[in-house]
């Protein structure tokens, strides 16, 4: 039975400038509570990564996934900045961000998520999430 190439995949990066920062993440089939993620700093290459969610993360992500919860602040989502990996948890300020986020976390509040210089959507220029 032949085997996937891991590498393969990296050839969807041809398409993203260089300049911008990349974050892909996805629950991972099969591993409940488990991400995966693929993420590049600007100019840099890209790193696959993997997070065990905490009870407080499922329980967001649940949350969010199901009904927003309107009546939250925006630090309530604060306990989610961990599923940023360290190429994206601390961008300069004005880094340009490709945000993918696939099933159930397309509908996280992203922007709301902390990072060394304070929200993700206020520290990026860009946080364009695609579904």
């Amino acid at each position: 039975m032949p085997t996937a190439d891991p590498r393969a995949g990296l050839a969807l990066l041809d398409g993203i400038s260089p300049d911008i920062a990349l974050l892909l993440i996805a629950e991972v089939p099969g591993r409940h509570g488990r991400v995966g993620s693929l993420a590049s700093a600007p100019y840099s290459e890209p790193v696959l990564g993997q997070h065990e969610l905490t009870t407080d993360e499922l329980a967001l992500i649940d949350a969010y996934s199901e009904r927003w919860p309107t009546e939250a602040a925006a630090d309530a989502a604060a306990p989610l900045s961990h599923l940023l990996p360290p190429e994206i948890a601390e961008p300069p300020a004005g880094t340009p961000l490709q945000l993918v986020p696939l099933e159930r976390l397309w509908s996280l509040p992203w922007s709301a998520l902390l990072v060394s210089g304070g929200y993700l959507g206020a520290a990026c220029i860009c946080c364009s999430v695609r579904r």
